[in-house]
């Protein structure tokens, strides 16, 4: 509804004093859709060539206040602006699926938040970059990008389905301090031609059995997992065409299967 948020386009930039996005965009005839919650902004067909604005850096936002009492699913797309945005603590949404075509994204949770719906993050071209603390991903999160970097960095979050992530090209960065499962779920991070990284540090109980899957063409992968607890459940297994794959030695944890398996002793 209309009064559940409200919408702040703003322009800024060398030169912008004065300017509004009217100079470079008009609301389409269905600039807010109350039923749906959707609105649109069409581009001025002219203004980029107005001599006026030459030579000049554009940083376009816009900037959406949602109430912080209604649970919403968000859905944001766009083909060549980045994407950026910031849950505030204590926020809870349901699904989330960010799309770009050319640009970056990146999704924050500054901690205590909730998702109850899927979360979903793709560029094609761009990087996609998630960092989360003390967030329950009740139905998991699938991050993609075709030609970009990945890097997805988790503390103290609870995971409630399969943790993906993939790139083509790009490297893939995966990092996570003390995880939660409520099920058994599959931790998959694949790079083409990039390598992966990943470092696991659990010293609490992770509530169910984790099972990594790495696969890398001709890039490397690296996985170091650290833990000092009695009984852990996690197995991570290791696959690549031409590239190395490179266990860091721990005492909980055995190399099987001629190095592509990396397990704790009781799994």
């Amino acid at each position: 509804k209309l009064n559940d948020f409200s919408i702040l386009p703003e322009v800024a930039g060398l030169y912008m004093e004065g300017k509004t996005y009217t100079d470079f965009f008009h609301p389409s005839t269905q600039w807010l859709d109350n039923t749906t919650g959707t609105f649109n902004l069409q581009a001025l067909p002219d203004a980029w060539f107005n001599p006026s604005h030459w030579f000049k850096s554009y940083n376009i936002t816009v900037a959406v206040t949602l109430r912080t009492d209604v649970v919403y699913d968000l859905t944001v797309l766009t083909a060549v602006g980045s994407i950026d945005i910031l849950v505030s603590d204590g926020v809870i949404l349901n699904g989330i699926s960010l799309t770009s075509s050319t640009s970056s994204i990146k999704l924050d949770m500054l901690g205590n938040n909730t998702f109850l719906g899927e979360v979903s993050l793709e560029s094609s071209t761009g990087r996609v970059d998630s960092f989360a603390t003390k967030t329950n991903f009740t139905h998991g999160i699938n991050a993609l990008t075709s030609t970009g970097r990945l890097a997805l960095n988790f503390t103290n979050c609870i995971m409630g389905d399969d943790l993906i992530g993939k790139t083509s090209t790009g490297h893939l960065y995966f990092k996570s301090y003390n995880m939660a499962y409520t099920k058994d779920i599959i931790l998959n991070l694949e790079s083409s031609t990039g390598g992966i990284d990943a470092d696991l540090y659990q010293y609490i109980s992770m509530g169910a059995n984790v099972t990594g899957t790495w696969e890398t063409s001709t890039g490397s992968i690296d996985v170091l997992y650290r833990d000092d607890l009695v009984n852990t459940n996690v197995r991570f297994i290791g696959s690549t065409t031409t590239g190395s794959i490179d266990y860091m030695d721990h005492a909980t944890m055995e190399i099987t299967s001629l190095g592509s398996i990396y397990s704790t002793l009781n799994y």
